[in-house]
């Protein structure tokens, strides 16, 4: 079972992404805002993976790379955005972003990113 943290001011988008992916190989767990991601961290060492809004309330999804970054430089951080921003993008990936996708998904392309960060091939996913 691979754990995912989900960042998003937007539960109903949280919710939806969640119901994309088998229950029976991810367990989502959601935080609204940026401020909480490092306290969870230290809390919960079992997170294989983060989906990140850029646009939090408090704090940005690009701070709080930087600050996921500085505590687990492996930890991949898959960046989202209902914006289209090349200079976001840029940062995001020279911070040591996984992956940056923007909103509305390409589905199969949001599932097989999360597959890859979490290490599930090809194979394991059939």
């Amino acid at each position: 079972m691979k754990n995912i943290l989900l960042v998003d001011d937007d539960r109903d988008v949280s919710q939806s992404l969640a119901n994309l992916f088998d229950s029976d190989k991810f367990r989502f767990n959601f935080l609204e805002d940026g401020d909480k991601v490092t306290v969870y961290l230290a809390e919960h060492g079992d997170v294989d993976c983060i989906m990140l809004d850029v646009n939090l309330p408090t704090l940005s999804g690009l701070e709080v790379l930087k600050q996921i970054k500085q505590l687990n430089d492996n930890l991949p951080v898959i960046m989202i955005s209902g914006f289209v921003s090349t200079e976001n993008a840029i940062e995001a990936m020279r911070e040591g972003a996984y992956e940056y996708l923007t909103k509305p998904f390409e589905i199969e392309k949001l599932v097989d990113t999360v597959n890859k960060a979490c290490g599930y091939s090809q194979q394991q996913r059939n």
